[in-house]
């Protein structure tokens, strides 16, 4: 992580699996960049922007999210104590995945601060993420299907998320009911 300047940062992140030195020819060391992406402050009328490949942390408080290896732009905006924002990105960047098909998410969230201690937010999202489900229950989805073969349960998702944060002392309650 660092700063370009006041207004530009960016963040970078190489990770490895698999230990060097160990391991039999036929391993692979699997070394990529999981993080790489900057961002802009204050840049045309907006809070920031970020682009590049994060962490998927555009909706809610965690219930929707994913710790790496997402490749989109955010975009912010507050306006007195009312946050907008704005993602969209392909989340299918799994390295030990056989496919590498793009999987589509956009976001939409306003968060309102209604004091100190407590805000909350309410968020739209859709996805053109397939899901299968397999009569032995080990599709994608984990649960069961309708015959031995795989079947599509479904090709997109949408729905919303409804998310607050209460500061009590020195902790934080989160919480997130995705209708």
């Amino acid at each position: 992580h660092g700063d370009v300047n006041n207004k530009i940062s960016e963040t970078a992140r190489l990770t490895i699996g698999n230990k060097f030195g160990e391991g039999s020819n036929n391993q692979k060391y699997n070394v990529r960049m999981d993080l790489a992406y900057i961002n802009v402050k204050d840049f045309m009328g907006l809070d920031s922007i970020r682009v590049g490949r994060s962490q998927l942390d555009v909706i809610g408080n965690g219930l929707i999210g994913k710790g790496e290896g997402n490749d989109g732009i955010l975009l912010k905006k507050s306006l007195g104590k009312t946050t907008y924002k704005l993602y969209t990105g392909d989340v299918n960047q799994d390295w030990n995945s056989s496919t590498q098909d793009s999987q589509q998410l956009t976001t939409a969230e306003i968060t309102h601060a209604f004091n100190d201690k407590f805000s909350a937010g309410l968020g739209y999202y859709w996805a053109n993420i397939d899901r299968t489900a397999t009569g032995n229950g080990k599709g994608n989805l984990n649960v069961a299907g309708n015959s031995t073969s795989t079947e599509v349960a479904f090709h997109s998702a949408r729905g919303a998320d409804l998310g607050f944060c209460w500061k009590l002392g020195k902790y934080r309650l989160f919480g997130d009911y995705i209708f």
